[in-house]
């Protein structure tokens, strides 16, 4: 802008990004990327209790028990499900500006409860995903990665008789579709026979599924249907598949289990590999509500989601 020359060779460049997908890959091949996991709910409450909140209640000169841990947790799992804490401090500031308004007005207001964060923020927020609570076969939740985030969403496979091929929807890309393939190999293999044409359809229908890391999901949908034994919705599932039934690691693990953990998983299934990692790298303590099982082939998934399942069959 002024005309001057500037030495950059020794300047060191840091850039952040929700993102990593949009960075252009020209830009991107000559960086180093460092990712972060978002925080687990945990890790979002210690911050909100011993920051957020005191730094708020100074603010607006409001007594400690206004406030208590137990809504500001509410106000996370209901309203600020990111993996930040930038919108759970936004709404908290939000809350307490009414609160403060309210007394002013000549209101008399001891402690905010649920209806006072439901009237300032509105009512509660549609949980996305279709994932549906009642035992039917041929679904398993998924794991995936989108954005900068985790996310869960449900596998539905059921027989089609009406077409000659497999009918796919839910915008899978060509490495779901041949984790398809491979997960009608196997199955065909363990059960002995050939399997009729199924519809497979991928929940979240606006976002592209792409990477082979829903492999053992549709592989599960596909037995569950099969068997007709029904998967515990509460059990999220990821892991890449081949044609010999073993399973791979996959990435973003961390953002996944934290995703499932916060759509009320109480068990995951991941690669054995992936297992480790968070063993070496002293991160499987983070996650308190999620049982984490590791699998190295398909038949231990199997094991664990079909041989002692109570559904009943078909």
């Amino acid at each position: 802008y002024l005309g001057e020359p500037i030495d950059v060779s020794k300047i060191f460049f840091v850039a952040t990004s929700n993102d990593a997908t949009k960075i252009p890959f020209s830009l991107k091949n000559r960086m180093e990327c460092v990712t972060l996991s978002g925080y687990t709910l945990d890790e979002k409450m210690h911050i909100t209790n011993e920051y957020i909140i005191k730094k708020k209640l100074d603010k607006f000169k409001i007594r400690e028990d206004v406030l208590s841990s137990d809504i500001a947790k509410y106000i996370s799992e209901i309203y600020c499900k990111d993996y930040g804490v930038r919108e759970l401090d936004e709404a908290i500031d939000r809350i307490l500006s009414e609160y403060t308004k309210q007394i002013q007005l000549g209101e008399s207001i001891e402690r905010i409860d649920i209806s006072f964060v439901k009237k300032t923020l509105g009512t509660t927020p549609i949980k996305r995903g279709n994932v549906t609570e009642r035992h039917i076969p041929g679904i398993a939740r998924a794991l995936a990665v989108s954005g900068n985030s985790g996310t869960t969403f449900a596998i539905q496979v059921t027989d089609n008789p009406y077409e000659e091929n497999d009918v796919i929807t839910g915008l899978p890309k060509q490495s779901t579709l041949d984790s398809i393939k491979l997960a009608k190999l196997l199955i065909g293999k363990k059960l002995r026979k050939k399997l009729l044409p199924f519809h497979i359809h991928f929940g979240e229908g606006g976002i592209e599924k792409d990477g082979p890391s829903a492999g053992i999901s549709i592989f599960a949908a596909m037995y569950s249907n099969m068997t007709g034994i029904c998967i515990d919705s509460t059990v999220g599932l990821t892991g890449e598949i081949d044609a010999a039934g073993f399973v791979w690691p996959v990435g973003g693990v961390e953002m996944k289990i934290t995703a499932a953990e916060n759509e009320g998983c109480t068990m995951v299934l991941i690669p054995q590999a992936n297992y480790q990692q968070l063993i070496d790298g002293d991160k499987l303590k983070r996650y308190k509500k999620c049982r984490i099982m590791p699998v190295s082939t398909t038949d231990e998934v199997c094991e664990i989601l079909f041989s002692k399942n109570e559904c009943n069959k078909k």
